[in-house]
């Protein structure tokens, strides 16, 4: 049997003990209730303690108290520098470079505390100033009052003043994830100018231009120039170049991959405008903040980019002009003066000039591959690229006499590696080359008027020439390189060539007269072949996609199961409406 635990009986709490004379008085507990003496309550203690001071309390220390932080490299530095308060100003933030080569010294108008705080966060090292040598900090409680030991102190004289500027070029820049650009400034040579202006505007883009010159940045001396002053040229070559700004309109975003195209050009430096006086290469950044790096440029406009570009400062050699001036449209317009014979007289209704049809280049998006034209070197390699492909069995191939055409009922071709790939611009089987258009442009009704494309006459519209195919000699593009069949050995009957024999001689007008037996047409119908390709259910479609009835040509591809060139068809039915 277990042995029953023998339970403790609670004692009252002994009395307080009286304090002794010129000792602490006794207070219950904080949160302790007092006895009420008289009815009225005791007066309160007197505290004990001072509420501390909330930490990281921004004040001036002593003269003779500076807190410095210590830094192996100018980028946690300059880090550092950029969170203090004040650090635009010279007076309230030093920067020092020590006696080793990454010793890097930040001497802040703070509180110790508050140094602590911050160098943490940084990586940093603090010190405290004692007479005339920085000693270390060992992190909590108050600031060293003794000097350190031989050795591990580091005097004043071993400092060199630096300020911002020079902890900026250590530095450098990092690299940053990109962000979409609304705005971006390029700066290139002026040969490359006018083709980013026409690409920028294909793409719907604002484009301005501007010749600038760049001066650099940092002295070659070693000496940082007075801010707001010009380097002089003595310190370096002053370059000439242009910038061009590509706005997006609205609230979108310049195009990702318009971006990206402009950053692989070498000769290209892709930047974004970090304020009025700062640019900012794309896709890199500074440890200090874009605030602080305009407040530091003054005046001047800075330009910070890597290594492969430089740093310089920027100045404007003349005023924003608009990039349509840099396309040209056509010939130059001369301006003429007023006459007093063609105001309000005879002349004010003169017809227009008519301009002359031909084709210029122009985005022709969303458009497929409705035919290929052909010369003879790219004739010849069509048994090589088509045969065994399934677009053997489908592409039509009408020839002339120096060019082909290639075309296949429903529109739907792939993109062959030879000859020019034209599109089917309507109506009827007018053609034209994928990134053109006509010039003026022309209504249906007029391009049906001028170029008379039926469904027996294909036209392809050339800047040049205009080229005319009769599609009712097209065949199948196989029958270019299908050649003729093996010797055909009959194989009858003795019997049966004897009948045949004999009904040949009785069928002969001069039945003395021996004629040889004429296999052909046997021979024709047993192999099942006639002089003439038969006709399919792909030439009814192609007869009634060229006689406009799209709808009907899809039908004929949905019965004989060929979804894709019915689909095609129907696209294209909808797009005439």
């Amino acid at each position: 049997m277990a042995r029953r635990r023998k339970r403790s009986t609670p004692q009252p709490p002994e009395p307080p003990q009286p304090q002794p004379s010129g000792g602490r008085p006794h207070r219950p507990p904080v949160g302790g209730i007092q006895p009420v003496e008289g009815g009225e309550l005791p007066p309160a203690p007197p505290l004990l303690h001072t509420v501390p001071p909330p930490r990281n309390v921004v004040h001036r220390p002593e003269a003779d108290a500076r807190v410095a932080s210590r830094f192996r490299t100018a980028s946690s530095a300059l880090a550092y520098a950029g969170q203090l308060p004040g650090a635009d100003s010279d007076s309230r933030v030093s920067c020092f470079q020590g006696p080793g080569v990454h010793d890097w010294w930040v001497v802040a108008d703070l509180s110790l505390e508050a140094v602590r705080e911050m160098s943490a966060a940084t990586g940093g090292r603090v010190y405290v100033q004692l007479n005339r040598e920085f000693v270390r900090d060992r992190g909590w409680g108050g600031a060293p009052t003794t000097n350190a030991p031989s050795g591990q102190a580091v005097p004043l004289d071993a400092l060199t003043p630096v300020d911002l500027l020079d902890l900026m070029r250590a530095a450098g820049l990092r690299t940053v994830a990109p962000a979409p650009l609304r705005e971006a400034v390029l700066l290139l040579p002026g040969a490359q100018v006018p083709s980013v202006v026409r690409r920028a505007l294909d793409l719907g883009l604002n484009a301005r231009y501007r010749t600038v010159r760049l001066a650099p940045l940092f002295p070659d001396r070693g000496e940082i120039a007075t801010r707001g002053e010009a380097t002089s040229p003595e310190n370096g070559e002053e370059i000439v170049t242009y910038e061009v700004r590509l706005t997006a309109s609205g609230d979108s975003a310049l195009p990702g991959s318009l971006v990206t195209a402009l950053e692989r050009d070498p000769f290209t430096l892709v930047c974004r405008s970090a304020g009025d006086s700062l640019l900012m290469q794309h896709r890199r950044s500074s440890p200090l903040s874009d605030r602080r790096l305009e407040a530091l440029a003054g005046n001047d406009v800075w330009l910070l980019a890597d290594s492969v570009h430089g740093c310089s400062r920027l100045q404007p050699l003349a005023d924003f002009c608009d990039g349509v001036t840099l396309v040209t449209l056509a010939e130059d317009c001369p301006l003429t003066n007023v006459t007093t014979d063609r105001v309000g007289g005879a002349d004010a209704a003169l017809p227009p000039t008519q301009t002359p049809v031909t084709l210029v280049r122009a985005r022709t998006p969303r458009v497929e591959v409705d035919a290929v034209l052909l010369d003879a070197g790219d004739y010849a390699l069509l048994p090589s690229l088509l045969a065994g492909r399934p677009l053997a069995d489908a592409a039509l191939l009408t020839e002339g006499r120096d060019r082909y055409l290639l075309t296949a009922p429903g529109g739907v071709l792939e993109q062959l590696p030879v000859g020019t790939s034209l599109y089917c611009l309507g109506p009827g089987n007018l053609f034209l080359p994928l990134g053109h258009r006509t010039q003026p442009l022309l209504p249906p009704t007029a391009r049906k008027r001028l170029f008379h494309a039926d469904a027996a006459t294909a036209i392809v519209l050339q800047p040049q020439a205009i080229l005319v195919f009769d599609l009712t000699l097209r065949r199948p593009v196989w029958d270019i390189w299908a050649g003729p069949l093996p010797e055909v050995d009959l194989q009858l009957p003795a019997e049966a060539e004897d009948g045949l024999s004999a009904v040949a001689d009785l069928a002969s007008p001069h039945p003395g007269r021996t004629k040889p037996l004429e296999q052909r047409p046997v021979l024709d119908r047993i192999m099942r072949r006639s002089p003439s390709l038969p006709r399919t259910w792909r030439d009814d479609a192609y007869d009634a996609e060229l006689a406009g009835d799209l709808e009907g040509a899809a039908d004929i591809h949905l019965r004989n199961r060929n979804p894709l060139g019915a689909a095609r068809l129907l696209e294209r039915a909808a797009q005439l409406g």
